[in-house]
């Protein structure tokens, strides 16, 4: 992952410790978007929804059309 060195689908960045996560801009919660993502607090932060979505891309991770909701 040259954005995110170290993540994985199961490992958190090599950058992220207890202080603060690489995908969280450095706040102290996990934004790992297979370890459940970005809390709802931050659903409409633009900066927590961008590094989310490019570490997604960096793991090839696609979402689902929610049927029945327009985009």
């Amino acid at each position: 992952m040259k954005k995110f060195p170290g993540l994985s689908k199961e490992e958190c960045a090599s950058a992220c410790n207890e202080k603060g996560c690489v995908l969280a801009a450095g706040r102290p919660l996990c934004f790992h978007p297979c370890k459940g993502g970005v809390p709802k607090a931050f659903k409409d932060d633009p900066e927590a929804q961008a590094l989310q979505a490019a570490a997604r891309d960096a793991l090839g991770i696609k979402l689902k059309p929610v049927q029945g909701v327009a985009a």
